[in-house]
């Protein structure tokens, strides 16, 4: 499932809870709401990812990120498959209001490619798109 679909499942599923009369169907889907957000783990070949414990590991081996790396990371993986612009990542990752002009994306880019990429000159995962910014891809193809 993509970070779009997974979005548009949570949000559904937030929205039928917010607007349901009946108690009863009202605590079921919150339960089923928090049952999905739960499981939180997500496996990209040799890495895996847990939102929930706020963890990655890399052929089994704990990789240390720090808050920013991990909230940059999250963010690429929610949007699987799409360019991110630069603006965007400053935005919801560092909170910036405006364009700034600032090479801190592309710093935690390459710091999060030396921790997760077999190669970091040629990354599999955190690929860069040309005059946009960059994009996760999970598998081959996306």
């Amino acid at each position: 499932m993509s970070g779009m679909q997974r979005k548009h499942e949570w949000r559904e599923f937030g929205l039928r809870a917010v607007s349901e009369p009946d108690p009863v169907k009202r605590a079921a889907l919150v339960a089923e709401l928090n049952g999905l957000l739960q499981n939180q783990v997500r496996e990209f070949g040799s890495i895996s990812v847990d939102f929930r414990r706020t963890q990655v590991t890399r052929d089994g081996k704990p990789v240390y990120l720090s808050h920013q790396e991990f909230r940059l990371l999250r963010h690429l993986i929610e949007s699987t498959g799409s360019p991110v612009p630069r603006t965007d990542l400053l935005r919801v990752v560092w909170g910036y209001n405006t364009d700034a002009h600032t090479r801190t994306v592309d710093v935690h880019v390459a710091n999060l490619r030396r921790k997760l990429e077999r190669d970091s000159r040629r990354p599999e995962f955190i690929v860069t798109v040309p005059r946009v910014g960059y994009k996760f891809v999970g598998s081959k193809g996306e």
